[in-house]
């Protein structure tokens, strides 16, 4: 297969190279890692020609999650030359710091098979490197980067806290012989390493497991924003403008979103990033705001202006929030969802749609259990 790709792709005619180019990405589909670790073999060929080529069929296998997901794979590819040539890939397709997590994440992998050739517990960090391979697939270079840079000093750091334990027994256990006839009562030398050995069967590991949660909860969140955004762009043909009158139904909707808005502008996201995802994730998950919600999904099917004018104010004030807390991710939706409905080049210059925000909060006959003292919602 190798050969067949360097052959055709180094044909002098266009037309032949670009067929052989959707063959390969076909292949892909069904083969990855045949197909894949040969193009990353010849990512430096030394022919231009195949080069040019092998980065176009990269560039396209990656343009799929599915095909970025098994490019990624290659990470801890037997094949010295593979590595180097995703490594390269990623420099070229995402950026320096791309290049620097799959080295980060070759080491951490390599550190993790010696910690459990060791039977050192190394579950949460698995999890929590795997997790970044999302993160990073989602967009989020930086925030992958960090995350598996903590996995590898983790692991390290318990790799050398359970080779100090061990090789305190074992100078213990030489010196038993020595303290014995020294006048060293044998249960003097048995409590310590009893505690050792306690230690070290009992100690808990799970310093990575609160990052796993937040992660996991940022991969539902763009979930949930992609399913929103997705059917803004399914349901509404042009940007709508407010109706004169807002369904009961619109109005508490468009009530708690500013509730929201509030939420988020009184915090400082930096220093309260996992509640204002929670916070989003709650929001956007809620039945309220689901647009397969049945009452709901009825009237946007049939054109209700209200209907469509929420669905569209909500997906732009979430993809603006979302911005605030995972901006690439936040980003790579509206490029993909929103920019064609709302115009403007990113979602981070996008301004407020403020026009909803004047919305009358609901009346107690319009909300189902509203408090009886009149007291907020």
């Amino acid at each position: 297969m190798e050969d067949w790709i360097v052959r055709s792709l180094r044909s002098p005619l266009e037309l032949e190279v670009r067929r052989a180019q959707k063959k390969i990405v076909i292949r892909a589909e069904t083969e990855p890692h045949q197909v894949i670790p040969a193009l990353l073999r010849n990512y430096g060929n030394e022919d231009l020609r195949v080069r040019e080529g092998v980065r176009r069929a990269l560039s396209t296998i990656a343009a799929t999650g599915t095909g970025k997901a098994s490019i990624l794979d290659e990470m801890v590819n037997p094949s010295k030359m593979v590595r180097n040539g995703l490594q390269s890939f990623l420099n070229d397709e995402i950026g320096t710091h791309a290049a620097t997590y799959a080295s980060l994440y070759e080491q951490t992998m390599l550190t993790m098979v010696m910690a459990q050739q060791k039977e050192i517990p190394v579950d949460d960090i698995a999890s929590l490197a795997d997790q970044s391979r999302r993160v990073l697939q989602s967009g989020e270079v930086m925030r992958a980067v960090r995350d598996i840079a903590y996995c590898l000093d983790l692991v390290k750091h318990r790799y050398r806290s359970s080779e100090q334990y061990k090789d305190y027994v074992t100078d213990v256990l030489k010196m038993a012989p020595d303290l014995a006839r020294m006048g060293v009562y044998k249960s003097t030398i048995e409590e310590p390493l009893h505690k050792a050995m306690k230690a070290l069967r009992d100690r808990r590991y799970d310093e990575a497991k609160g990052i796993v949660g937040l992660r996991t909860r940022e991969s539902q969140l763009i979930a949930a924003l992609g399913r929103l955004e997705r059917a803004v762009m399914e349901n509404v043909p042009a940007r709508p403008q407010p109706p004169e009158e807002l369904h009961s139904e619109d109005r508490e909707l468009l009530f708690r979103l500013e509730e929201l808005i509030a939420s988020f502008t009184s915090m400082a996201p930096e220093d309260r990033h996992e509640d204002a995802v929670i916070e989003l994730l709650e929001f956007l998950t809620s039945p309220m705001a689901s647009p397969s919600r049945l009452t709901w999904r009825r009237r946007i099917e049939s054109k209700d202006l209200s209907a469509l004018f929420t669905l569209y104010a909500i997906g732009l004030a979430s993809a603006k929030l979302a911005a605030a807390v995972l901006p690439q991710a936040a980003e790579d939706i509206y490029q993909r969802e929103l920019r064609p409905l709302v115009g403007e080049v990113s979602i981070h210059t996008v301004r407020w749609p403020d026009h909803f925000l004047d919305a009358p909060p609901p009346s107690e006959a319009d909300v189902p259990n509203a408090p009886a003292d009149g007291g907020s919602i």
